[in-house]
Order: structure tokens, then C-alpha cells, then sequence
């Protein structure tokens, strides 16, 4: 079991300093989107500061995934930013990619908050 949660931890720290360094350097293509997503990533972007804060709050949770002395610290971080990840290629991406994207950030973060389960009893604790 200890090999398939180093194995989650790496694959989703790797997508999201890969994918959160893409916000601040645009080095992968991106790929066409419905008008709708097209314009709720517009949005983002032209605010000033929301892509620069997603992306940095994503490197921060990858690293941290990859670094793995802090994962229930980085499975918190991060759960705000894998539901509206979620949400949006469910709802607005609509494409196969986008559900087995989301269907494989969903399992991660699930496996991992079950994984350090203890340790969020001691959080949730009266």
C-alpha cells in the first residue's frame, strides 16, 4: 500500500507543478475548449490576480505532494482547487479527456484523505 500512495503522490505533485508553473510560463499547448470554459478561463486570467494565485497555490500543493513529509497539509491546500478543477471540466470541458481528468484528481485526493484518515481524526476531533 505504502508503494501505491508514494505512486499518487508523485503523479498528482507532477500535474500540479506542472500545470500550476503553465499559469506563470506557458509552455503547454492548450487544447480547444467550449465557449463557456473559454470564457470562465478568460475571466481568471483577466482579473490580475485569481491565474497567478491558482498557479501558485497549485506548485505549492505539488511540491509539497512531492516532497511528502506534508501531504495532509497539501491534500487541504489543494481540495478547494480540485473541486473547481472538477467542476469545471464536468460542467463546462464536457470532452472525454476532461472527465478522466477529473475522475483521476477526484480518486487521488480521495485515496490520500483516506490514506492520512488518522491524522484528520485528531483535526475533526470535538
Amino acid at each position: 500500500m505504502r508503494k501505491v500512495e508514494v505512486a499518487v503522490r508523485w503523479l498528482m505533485g507532477a500535474v500540479f507543478v506542472l500545470f500550476g508553473a503553465n499559469k506563470f510560463y506557458p509552455f503547454m499547448p492548450t487544447p480547444p475548449v467550449p465557449p463557456a470554459a473559454g470564457a470562465f478561463i478568460a475571466a481568471l486570467m483577466t482579473s490580475g490576480y485569481m491565474w497567478p494565485l491558482l498557479g501558485l497555490v497549485e506548485v505549492i500543493g505539488g511540491l509539497l505532494l512531492l516532497h511528502g513529509r506534508y501531504v495532509p497539509v497539501s491534500a487541504a491546500l489543494l481540495a478547494p482547487v480540485i473541486t473547481n478543477i472538477v467542476l469545471y471540466l464536468l460542467l463546462l470541458a464536457k470532452t472525454g479527456q476532461a472527465m478522466g481528468m477529473a475522475f483521476f484528481l477526484i480518486s487521488c485526493e480521495l485515496f490520500l484523505l483516506w490514506r492520512y484518515r488518522q491524522r484528520w481524526a485528531q483535526v475533526v476531533a470535538a
